[in-house]
């Protein structure tokens, strides 16, 4: 049983349907002013499993011995999610269901480059997710990730409000924001993270850079995919040239999705426990390497001490 306190994962609970394309996404897009796009792939796989910010961060969580306490919604067909966490031994206390609408679900087709074209359907109504006021759980952090625009904003102001440490991770619903709300919610969060792209676009919408992130929050985490990843913090010298942590060698690779959010399960875990953010960073590394290995965001798994003797291998000794 973890001692560490339990931490508040507010995102999404989506079926994926995951299709692979063997060619490129590129090699069927034609440049110039192209008026009409109307593409046609034909994918060698389709798996549908158990996904979603939400479920995807607490499944590797859970694995690590956390105490993932989720905040979402599931619809008309949840009962399997339901059944799934319940095999986990995952609380859904505040997991409430919408009995009227589907579960959310995201279509994701993935070409040989690892590139990615994602349909996503919203699902369960954004009113239908409890507030996080009715969390009675003494949280650690928590973290706010992509779920309908209406609840992480309400929950981020909530966690604020509440005086909880908070990541703050728009994802792919950044493009929803408006630049003066991406701004409030930066300002409202402790930590701020996105891979290289979402970050990018973040820095354009709010006008602000790296430097003007940290002053307003206090960590800025950038994911680079297989270059691996740079904590930036608001304590960190003149240079100013953050935390670099090298990505974890996987034994093979079958499927990126799902590694970001793995990612942030490590992350937020070493955090839970203490760590110095170099440490979480590298567990996040650890824990992403374990999802890329298998289809789907939930199926990996290990155990604490296969987790820690691949850190040792990738990054040597663990310090205190």
């Amino acid at each position: 049983m973890s001692t560490m306190k339990p931490i508040l994962i507010s995102g999404s609970l989506v079926y994926d349907r995951i299709m692979d394309f063997p060619g490129r996404f590129k090699d069927h897009i034609l440049g110039g002013d192209a008026r009409v796009l109307n593409l046609s792939f034909v994918v060698d796989r389709l798996v549908t499993s158990r996904g979603g910010t939400a479920g995807n961060i607490a499944h590797t969580v859970k694995l690590l011995d956390g105490d993932p306490v989720i905040v979402g919604a599931l619809g008309t067909d949840g009962a399997d999610y339901l059944a799934h966490f319940a095999r986990a031994k995952i609380g859904t206390r505040y997991v409430a269901r919408d009995t009227k609408h589907l579960t959310a679900s995201a279509h994701i087709i993935t070409d040989r480059d690892d590139n990615q074209i994602t349909a996503f359907f919203s699902g369960t109504l954004p009113e239908r997710t409890p507030r996080i006021a009715g969390v009675n759980e003494n949280v650690s952090f928590a973290t706010i990730s992509p779920a309908h625009k209406q609840v992480m904003k309400r929950h981020l102001r909530e966690c604020a409000k509440l005086g909880m440490t908070t990541m703050f991770d728009p994802g792919q619903q950044i493009n929803t924001f408006t630049p003066e709300e991406l701004r409030q919610m930066v300002r409202l969060a402790d930590i701020v993270i996105g891979n290289d792209y979402e970050i990018t676009i973040l820095q354009e919408r709010t006008g602000w850079d790296t430097k003007e992130i940290l002053r307003r929050g206090g960590i800025l985490i950038v994911t680079r995919g297989s270059k691996g990843s740079v904590i930036y913090h608001r304590g960190e010298g003149k240079n100013g040239g953050g935390i670099k942590i090298l990505p974890s060698k996987p034994r093979r690779i079958v499927d990126p999705t799902g590694a970001g959010d793995a990612y942030r399960a490590g992350f937020l875990v070493g955090l839970a426990e203490g760590r110095p953010l170099a440490v979480a960073g590298r567990m996040g590394s650890v824990a992403a390497s374990y999802a890329i290995e298998t289809s789907g965001t939930q199926e990996h798994t290990f155990t604490k001490s296969d987790f820690w003797s691949r850190y040792k291998k990738n990054y040597g000794p663990i310090e205190a």
